[in-house]
Formats: structure tokens, sequence, C-alpha cells
């Protein structure tokens, strides 16, 4: 039974984040990772590695399984940074404009783990 749960995909983005730093204005360079691009970098890590525990071969129900937790995960991220707000944003616009350091972005994914949808 293959298992990546939000809470999964979350931590791994927090990995990314310390890492490979953070930035602004693109999903990932040489410099870091945006918010959706430690969620994305996050999942081809977790179905890499999904993929290694299982002889390497590459599954459809771990990307299946990889792709819901990261929807629930987005979803998370997305009811973290509008919960308390009258402005909807977006997790770029968020990011890219909000957002005042890696330290605010790791903060904000660890309450994201602790949503509930």
């Amino acid at each position: 039974m293959i298992k990546i749960s939000a809470e999964d995909m979350i931590d791994e983005a927090i990995c990314v984040l310390q890492d490979g730093g953070w930035i602004r204005g693109h999903a990932h360079t040489n410099e870091g990772y945006c918010t959706l691009g430690a969620l994305a970098q996050a999942r081809r890590f977790l179905v890499m590695r999904m993929m290694r525990s299982h002889g390497g071969e590459l599954d459809a129900d771990v990307w299946t399984v990889a792709s819901q937790a990261y929807s629930d995960a987005l979803g998370r991220v997305l009811q973290q940074i509008n919960g308390c707000s009258t402005y909807l944003s977006s997790v770029p616009n968020w990011n890219d404009n909000l957002a005042r350091d890696a330290d605010e972005v790791i903060e904000m994914l660890k309450l994201a783990k602790e949503q509930q949808l």
C-alpha cells in the first residue's frame, strides 16, 4: 500500500526550502524555490523515494497518491494564506509580494501542515 500524506508533502517542501533556499519570481533557480516550486519538488522527491523503495518501477498509483497529497497540501497552503484575509491571494502572489522571507514561508507551511480541510 502506497501512502503519501499532505503532511509528508509539506514536510518535504520545508526540507526543500531549507536545503535549497527560497526565492521570488520563479518556481526554481540556482538560488532556490518559491513556495509552489518547493511543493512540486517535494512531490518529485517523494515519488522518486517511493519508486526506489518499490524496485525502481514507476507505478501509476505512486503518481496518483503523490498528486492527491500535493493537492491536499496546496489546499492547506491556500487556506493558511487566505484564512484571515478578506483579500484572497494566490500562492505565487503571496510568495512574490507578501511573504517577507524564507522563515515566514516555512512557518506558514508548518501552520498549513496542521490545517484540516
